[in-house]
């Protein structure tokens, strides 16, 4: 699974360097292209921290283009 994970980052890593790429040729004269990793695949990750003590608050972002999810296998229906 971890190999899976790694090849699909290693994917939008490479579509998004070739559209940035083909974006750059279009400042030439050449027709749009959307950044579709941009577009289908980006996030904003967004966390909100507070002081114990006096209360202030502080509120971070970071930009990620994958999100990670440890999921459980179904056992629904299956017996042991």
């Amino acid at each position: 699974m971890q190999d899976t994970h790694e090849f699909y980052v290693y994917l939008l890593d490479r579509v998004q360097e070739e559209s940035k790429a083909l974006r750059r040729i279009e400042k030439l004269g050449l027709s749009a292209l959307p950044d579709f990793v941009a577009i289908y695949y980006e996030l904003q990750w967004k966390g909100e921290y507070s002081c114990t003590m006096c209360h202030k608050r502080k509120t971070t972002s970071e930009d990620s283009n994958h999100l990670i999810l440890n999921l459980e296998p179904n056992t629904a229906g299956r017996t042991m």
